[in-house]
């Protein structure tokens, strides 16, 4: 089974959107999916993923670079996670803390 650590990077699959929690559900490619709450998405989102799907598509030797990349429209602090991961596309996740494990019961 791999091992994952705070601070990772990975690429992402967003699988599930919950709107109700305004979360997503996101493979890793562990056995258990990533949680992501909107309030964990950079303000930057729009512009990391439109980055992340430019660079998926680029072939070697003419890779992207982040800084010379358009600027998309900062998300607002109180969006939906539809609205900004519609389409369930790839994204670049950072791994913040550990996976829960699960309680012993009595």
């Amino acid at each position: 089974m791999p091992v994952f650590a705070v601070g990772d990077l990975y690429l992402g699959k967003v699988k599930k959107l919950i709107p109700g929690l305004n979360a997503a559900f996101v493979d890793v490619g562990f056995e258990k999916d990533a949680f992501l709450h909107y309030t964990d998405l950079s303000p930057d989102a729009r512009s990391l993923l439109k980055f992340t799907q430019q660079s998926i598509q680029t072939t070697k030797g003419n890779e992207s670079d982040f800084g010379n990349s358009p600027v998309e429209p900062e998300i607002v602090t109180t969006g939906k996670i539809n609205e900004v991961l519609s389409g369930k596309p790839n994204i670049l996740v950072q791994i913040l803390k550990n996976q829960l494990q699960p309680r012993a019961r009595d």
